[in-house]
């Protein structure tokens, strides 16, 4: 039998490492952002010109 998964952070390391949930007025739950500049895939396509994350509007000042 598996023993039950229990959680290994406190709430304070865990809102260290991740920061804080978001309350977005028209989703029915929290949310949270990811850092664009830590995209591994959109950091490469950001390279290609071709590429719809060459055109990215969170590195472009926006939601920085």
């Amino acid at each position: 039998m598996k023993t039950p998964w229990t959680p290994t952070l406190t709430v304070k390391e865990a809102l260290a490492i991740c920061g804080p949930l978001s309350n977005p007025g028209k989703m029915p739950c929290h949310g949270y952002a990811l850092p664009a500049q830590r995209c591994r895939l959109g950091s490469f396509l950001q390279q290609l010109p071709k590429a719809i994350c060459h055109y990215c509007y969170a590195l472009r000042g926006r939601y920085l």
